[in-house]
């Protein structure tokens, strides 16, 4: 099973600056945050910010911030490509030669993988018009 979202948008985020509810991410460098339409609205679980990690483009980007109520944000500064609109992220599953577990994910907010089952479980159900 996995759990994918895509890129709602990417933005450059001078050094210095914060993210997310509560400020508790800060830039140490002038970087690039990609903003994924999912939180914990959707079943991705809170605790997971700023120890979070998802794959896009095959490679690991730890979520930054604190995952607010349907967006979450993922440092992508060190990518070798530019990261657009609409690129696949996974949240849980393969990407490439990456993969994160569902053990994984449940190890990063101090759980039990059957809780995070039961949240991808819950993500796959939703779904959204526009």
């Amino acid at each position: 099973m996995s759990v994918k979202t895509r890129v709602a948008q990417v933005r450059k985020i001078p050094a210095g600056k914060t993210i997310g509810y509560g400020s508790l991410y800060t830039t140490q460098r002038d970087s690039l945050i990609a903003s994924l339409p999912v939180g914990f609205g959707e079943g991705y679980p809170r605790s997971l910010f700023n120890k979070g990690i998802v794959l896009i483009q095959g490679q690991r980007c730890p979520v930054v911030g604190r995952v607010s109520l349907n967006i979450t944000t993922v440092d992508v500064t060190d990518l070798p490509k530019e990261v657009k609109w609409g690129d696949e992220v996974v949240l849980v599953g393969s990407q490439g030669n990456e993969e994160i577990t569902f053990e994984e994910l449940a190890d990063k907010f101090q759980s039990v993988h059957t809780e995070i089952n039961l949240m991808a479980g819950f993500m796959n159900q939703v779904s959204y018009l526009y």
